[in-house]
């Protein structure tokens, strides 16, 4: 499906706005502010790297007593060395000392200290990061709901923990819970800043993405015109973050039109057609601005290439397809799992415009002869050889089959005749 951009992309753009005396100006220019070769969840900005994201120490005033001076010393030390492995993509080292600083902070100063907090938000970046999304939202949670009562709802540090709890949430499945945080930090943004911030925006687009995700698709299309139209007459139509609103309502359009495709037909087809265009710009804008190789522009490809495959235009789809299987092996490597699914997709496609010797053999390059896929697209392509009357290509390729199903399941001998006897009659 198509991929909206993350909400975790656009808190880094947020959290970007926190250290530096001009948040506005820093907020504008925060486009993949952290970044790794990763790239499902997103138009135009990769998935921003938990590792990486950014927390303000509050300072230290001057006239604390000098023992409590020495203990603050030693806390931002082994924050300090937290941070080191979290650079050095050490996390489980990282992950021990952020939890002992956090414990530390608690001690000394309690749980709603904007130092406590601060420890708190490393801590769940790194949870996060490691892929302990559980442990990262309750401890996300926790940080909401101290940093509520100890700074307020509209500070830059509450609007930043709850782009993040909004992130996590939806990553768990926990949507109902995203919606209502994500309405929580619009509101919140709109009242202290403004409905055309670009702080606003960026949670504007949150709860679009949000509210898709419970399937509230005419709200989330009212969410993210809004956004563009905002974004349009602040930023100007070319700048990027203009171009993350309109791919964030193509996404919208795509989800509005699987839905309508059944009971509304010229509907959904005006809806795709609309986000085909939307694809088609970003594209152009990834490639003139970023490159052939750049991962936003991988992404670019991806969605245009699934938009052409909702509306069944599978000849257009199927070079997109190509071109992102093999973006995604020099920008990720043809052994990371996009990939390795960018190729199936392509396999996929292949074989429904019936080029099956092409797409078996692109899958047993990739996969394997005994993948599941593989075997899959060999078998459909069998059964289609012989009701097409061409028992000249089914039967060797059926026997191919039987032989790799055999390797991967042990069939033995007399189960194997009977399988070939199936297959081949």
């Amino acid at each position: 499906s198509c991929v909206p951009l993350p909400l975790a992309s656009q808190l880094m753009r947020l959290a970007g706005s926190r250290l530096s005396s001009r948040p506005l100006l820093a907020l504008r220019g925060r486009l993949g502010a952290a970044s790794v070769l990763g790239r499902r969840g997103l138009h135009l900005g990769v998935e921003a790297d938990p590792r990486r994201m950014t927390f303000v120490d509050p300072t230290v005033p001057e006239e604390t007593p000098s023992r409590e001076r020495e203990e603050e010393q030693e806390l931002r030390s082994l924050n300090g060395m937290a941070q080191a492995y979290r650079e050095a993509g050490d996390l489980t080292r990282a992950e021990a000392y952020f939890a002992r600083v956090l414990a530390r902070r608690r001690a000394l100063h309690g749980s709603d200290d904007p130092r406590t907090l601060y420890a708190m938000g490393h801590l769940t970046a790194v949870l996060a990061a490691r892929g302990s999304l559980h442990a990262a939202v309750t401890l996300a949670k926790k940080q909401c709901a101290a940093s509520l009562r100890t700074l307020g709802p509209c500070h830059p540090d509450t609007l930043l923990c709850h782009g993040h709890a909004v992130s996590l949430l939806s990553q768990v499945g926990r949507h109902e819970e995203a919606e209502e945080t994500a309405r929580l930090t619009h509101s919140s943004c709109a009242a202290y800043h403004g409905e055309a911030h670009p702080t606003t925006l960026i949670a504007l687009s949150q709860l679009g993405q949000a509210l898709i995700a419970v399937n509230k698709l005419d709200e989330a299309e009212t969410c993210l015109r809004t956004e563009v139209a905002l974004s349009t007459d602040s930023l100007g139509g070319s700048h990027p973050e203009t171009r993350i609103a309109c791919s964030n309502l193509a996404s919208a359009l795509v989800a509005q039109a699987r839905v309508l495709a059944d009971a509304m037909p010229d509907l959904s087809a005006s809806k795709l057609s609309e986000a085909e265009a939307l694809f088609r710009a970003q594209l152009d804008a990834c490639v003139s601005a970023l490159g052939e190789r750049h991962p936003h522009t991988l992404t670019a490809v991806s969605n245009l290439a699934q938009t052409y495959r909702d509306r069944g235009q599978l000849a257009e789809a199927e070079p997109l397809l190509r071109r992102e299987a093999e973006l995604s092996a020099l920008v990720l490597g043809p052994a990371h799992e996009d990939t390795l699914t960018a190729q199936e997709a392509h396999a996929r496609v292949l074989g429904h415009l019936s080029r099956y010797e092409e797409a078996v053999a692109l899958l047993r390059a990739s996969r394997g002869e005994a993948h599941p896929a593989t075997l899959a697209l060999m078998a459909e392509a069998t059964q289609k050889y012989h009701d097409e009357g061409r028992p000249s290509q089914a039967e060797p390729l059926a026997r191919e089959l039987v032989a790799a199903c055999a390797r991967r399941l042990g069939v033995p001998g007399a189960g194997r005749r009977r399988a070939c006897t199936g297959l081949l009659y």
